[in-house]
């Protein structure tokens, strides 16, 4: 069919309208650009969106004055206003005839729902964006609400809602009514911290669950670790239960009274402490066995591991073959530093183990380890320095010959940790007990060849390589006051062989405060050895001996 004239031009005519608008419209924003910024639309072009702006304003909100004010801003400043405005909480408290009433304060109260926290939070954010865009909105703002504090609430991070939301599933985790009263009366302080005891722990959603069945197995566990230990998995358990209770106990004191009657006799930071202690001390076993296993260890060619539970930088445990035990071993650590040979016989255990002790630090260790039957081995034991918050040690005087024998035990303490050491009448450090991962303040003693270690809060007894043993009553020590007292101590101890006396004391000198140890013949009354120890770094309030002791090293 032919096209006549008329058609031929309407087809072409619509063509190019079509041409038209896909151009226009895969052009529309460079040409709304253009037209904004060219002199005879921009004004035009601004000020139709500056009246829609405005119309949306007046449509949004009550206060005559308020409106006035955010219609002095600019373009952009109207649009960052209208944006803002989409938020119903926001819009909800501008709009509202009870201004007093938006409280900060019931904000971070206990007395507030989780939807008017949500609300409120969400306005105080609306109402800081807006204070920030002019002197006279803030001014309405904080005039218009006194008692409306947004800036804490936005600073505040959207806790509160959160802790709401917490509060209520640990209330529905427990069917107990005592903890639900606590929970109920808890501030938003201590709910903060009891959602972080609580949170993802298995443990504390049985304890808010509590049953008799619960509480028997608390209880048996913890009987059962304080007397022959328990499997690694039930272990772990319990020392992060513990650690969660103990912490639940310090949280408020209503806890602390609901958890002594409920669990009556256990002291869980005891045996979560102890509990760390054996830990370390099993996962220590586990790779010692690891690295026996790879070859066999004999009298020639020993096994050799220096510090093998991480408590006793001095120390190394020797294995040879196990035919050798129960058999004598004498061990001899080569002088140095001016100090003489030092020797000791034990006897090797089962598994063909025994300890070496009295090395000197940052140094190769000359060892002499003789059998029962004479057979010798010379060995090499390398060691790294010590912690330099240790004191620094200087003799003042000495008369060997006339000195009770053995090495000065200290009980050393900082701030955070608790370093008790053994130095010998040259000053040289020749046994460290770090205990500062689980205990930061601590009174030692010595029994046999085992440490008692001992604070307010537990005691416990490791062997000569650092190794937990057991725990005993707090008051174990009870008579020995100077690790209560602090800094200014005074200790004196008989000693019988060479009717001598020990003296131990300290000065609080704030420059280089300092403890002496000062042994006097009784008969002579001549000072026979005296060696001061100086603390200095930090302060002598953080840096002091608690006690000093002579003492046979092993």
């Amino acid at each position: 069919m032919k096209l006549t004239k008329k058609e031929k031009i309407i087809i072409i005519c619509s063509l190019a309208v079509i041409c038209l608008s896909l151009y226009t419209s895969s052009k529309k924003d460079s040409l709304i650009d253009g037209l904004a910024n060219s002199q005879i639309f921009s004004k035009s072009y601004q000020e139709s969106r500056k009246k829609r702006f405005e119309k949306e304003i007046d449509r949004k909100l009550t206060s005559d004055t308020l409106v006035k004010y955010i219609k002095k801003l600019s373009l952009q400043k109207l649009e960052i206003v209208n944006n803002l405005l989409n938020d119903e909480a926001l819009v909800q408290v501008l709009n509202t005839k009870d201004k007093e009433d938006y409280n900060s304060v019931k904000y971070f109260s206990n007395d507030i729902s989780y939807k008017e926290a949500s609300s409120m939070y969400s306005a105080s954010k609306g109402f800081r964006e807006l204070s920030l865009l002019s002197e006279n909105i803030k001014n309405y703002l904080d005039n218009s609400f006194p008692n409306f504090d947004y800036n804490s609430i936005v600073d505040n991070e959207g806790k509160v809602p959160k802790l709401i939301t917490a509060k209520d599933k640990i209330l529905k985790l427990t069917p107990n009514k005592e903890l639900k009263s606590i929970i109920t009366q808890l501030d938003k302080e201590q709910l903060d911290k009891l959602n972080s005891i609580v949170n993802n722990n298995g443990g504390m959603i049985e304890f808010l669950n509590l049953n008799d069945k619960f509480v028997t197995e608390v209880k048996e566990n913890c009987h059962n670790l304080l007397t022959h230990g328990l499997p690694m998995e039930s272990l772990e358990k319990l020392v992060s239960l513990s650690k969660r209770i103990d912490e639940l106990s310090n949280l408020d004191e209503r806890f602390k009274t609901f958890i002594s009657q409920n669990f009556e006799g256990v002291d869980f930071k005891k045996i979560y402490l102890y509990g760390e202690f054996y830990l370390t001390d099993k996962n220590s076993n586990v790779e010692l066995e690891k690295e026996y296993r790879k070859k066999i260890y004999t009298f020639n060619d020993p096994f050799i591991k220096l510090n093998p539970y991480g408590r006793t930088p001095l120390t190394a445990l020797i294995k040879i073959e196990p035919t050798e035990a129960n058999k004598k071993v004498k061990v001899l650590v080569r002088g140095q530093f001016d100090s003489e040979n030092y020797s000791y016989t034990t006897t090797i255990n089962e598994l063909g183990e025994f300890p070496v002790v009295g090395l000197y630090p940052k140094c190769e260790n000359k060892v002499k380890i003789t059998l029962e039957n004479g057979k010798e081995k010379d060995i090499t034991i390398t060691t790294g320095k010590l912690d330099d918050i240790l004191p620094a040690i200087v003799i003042e005087k000495k008369i060997p010959s006339k000195m009770e024998s053995g090495m000065n035990l200290v009980s050393f303490n900082t701030k955070e940790k608790a370093l008790p050491f053994v130095f010998d009448i040259n000053g040289n450090i020749r046994y460290v007990l770090d205990i500062s991962s689980t205990m930061n303040k601590a009174y030692v003693g010595k029994e046999s060849n085992e440490w008692i270690v001992a604070n307010d809060k537990a005691v416990f007894t490791f062997d000569i390589l650092g190794k937990i043993l057991s725990t005993r009553d707090p008051e174990y020590y009870a008579e020995n006051e100077n690790w209560k007292n602090g800094v200014l101590f005074r200790e004196i101890q008989y000693l019988p062989k060479l009717n001598n006396q020990l003296a131990v004391y300290g000065f609080s000198d704030k420059v280089y405060p300092s403890g002496v140890f000062s042994e006097l013949g009784i008969d002579s009354k001549q000072e026979l050895f005296k060696a001061r120890l100086y603390f200095d770094k930090n302060s002598f309030e953080e840096n002091n001996i608690l006690s000093g002791r002579r003492i046979e090293l092993f």
